[in-house]
């Protein structure tokens, strides 16, 4: 685990614990005993979460704003719809 991050709960009874980054990202880190459905769940999470950052990130260049107002909007789409995507599977990684 990285320096910047901080362990937000741990129960070793629980399949997974939080932590949160000093920018504020949480993740979820695996224990012995994960699923390994549950695994994939969380691997999922984190891969949208990189690829959600890296979409808002591109809303701030340059070449964002030299596309069409059609494809920005359809870029802004897409984010709403990573973010909704993003709520679900944390909802269920909680759940586990």
């Amino acid at each position: 685990m990285a320096e910047d991050w901080q362990v937000v709960g741990k129960n070793v009874d629980e399949p997974s614990y939080r932590t949160v980054s000093s920018d504020g990202r949480e993740t979820l880190n695996f224990v012995t005993n994960t699923l390994p459905h549950q695994r994939r769940v969380i691997e999922e999470y984190d891969q949208l979460y990189k690829r959600h950052q890296d979409l808002t990130k591109f809303f701030d260049t340059d070449l964002y704003r030299s596309l069409s107002v059609e494809e920005r909007n359809r870029l802004k789409e897409q984010s709403l719809f990573m973010s909704e995507y993003q709520r679900v599977l944390l909802e269920r990684i909680r759940a586990f």
